[in-house]
């Protein structure tokens, strides 16, 4: 046999395809939904003082951002944008809340509101850095 390989071909749909093959064959009831999209904004008026942004598939909600100005910070804000992320996984029914930060940025935070460190990876993506994992069972 001989095999080649191709380099930046999109072949997603073909691969979905290919894994949807397997799902069918071991029975499994995951379907290839599409992924939607949230965003939750924080305003003092009208200056964006914060915000999250999640995307959901399956019933797998994950943030993918998490910031608050720097002005503002320690005032409970994260813990609110926290707060009706969580509300808006539950009324979609998931059954967890994932997110991935760095070493540097929230790492005693995310503890402090429920979630657990699922894993961590050192040194990445560079020297004295890890990029941690969170989830939060709902």
């Amino acid at each position: 046999m001989s095999f080649i390989i191709k380099e930046n071909i999109d072949i997603n749909q073909q691969l979905g395809e290919l894994l949807n093959e397997h799902r069918l064959a071991s029975r499994h009831e995951i379907t290839n939904e599409a992924v939607e999209h949230f965003t939750f904004a924080l305003y003092d008026n009208e200056q964006l003082i914060g915000g999250l942004t999640a995307k959901m598939r399956l019933s797998e909600f994950y943030i993918s951002l998490l910031a608050v100005t720097t002005e503002y910070r320690g005032q409970g804000l994260g813990k609110t944008l926290i707060q009706v992320a969580e509300d808006k996984a539950k009324e979609l029914a998931c059954q967890h809340i994932l997110l991935t930060t760095y070493s540097y940025q929230g790492v005693d935070f995310y503890p402090a509101v429920g979630f657990a460190e699922l894993t961590r990876i050192t040194d990445y993506p560079s020297q004295g850095v890890d990029k941690v994992y969170f989830i939060k069972y709902l």
